[in-house]
């Protein structure tokens, strides 16, 4: 049964089925405040990658991720559901991941998405124009052990 943490809160899921549509596995990407699943990748292997915004915390069997505002996250799964990684991409304002992709060889997680302000994807700070519009950023996440 899926169900949210809070009744009040949304939280984002991926679900696996087999031919038939029966459920393999499903993991719950949740905790206290929203969290919204705006993309997902599926490498040759069967990992599964999703990602999207969140605002409070996302409860993860690796640990917690936090939000200032909110922010983007990207999650990886094996393929029999496991926890592989998690990541938040942050900023003092909002930020989203709206695009998962794999480069021709499958060995970079290639992420996109929209801010506003300034951006920091695994430690390099991006700022965006002055007036608070949206901006956009592509980054190139390598994935090992997995």
């Amino acid at each position: 049964e899926l169900s949210s943490t809070l009744p009040v809160d949304t939280d984002a899921f991926v679900l696996k089925l087999d031919a038939d549509g029966n459920v393999l596995w499903f993991q719950q990407v949740g905790g206290a405040g929203n969290q919204s699943a705006r993309a997902v990748a599926i490498d040759d292997a069967g990992n599964v990658f999703l990602a999207g915004i969140f605002a409070g915390v996302i409860e993860l069997e690796g640990g917690t991720l936090a939000a200032q505002g909110k922010d983007g996250f990207v999650v990886g799964f094996t393929a029999d559901g496991d926890y592989r990684l998690s990541s938040s991409v942050t900023g003092p304002a909002e930020v989203v991941v709206e695009a998962l992709a794999w480069d021709s060889q499958h060995r970079h997680l290639i992420v996109g998405g929209n801010f506003q302000t300034s951006v920091d994807v695994l430690g390099s700070v991006l700022t965006g124009d002055a007036d608070n519009d949206w901006d956009a950023f592509v980054a190139s996440l390598s994935i090992t052990g997995l």
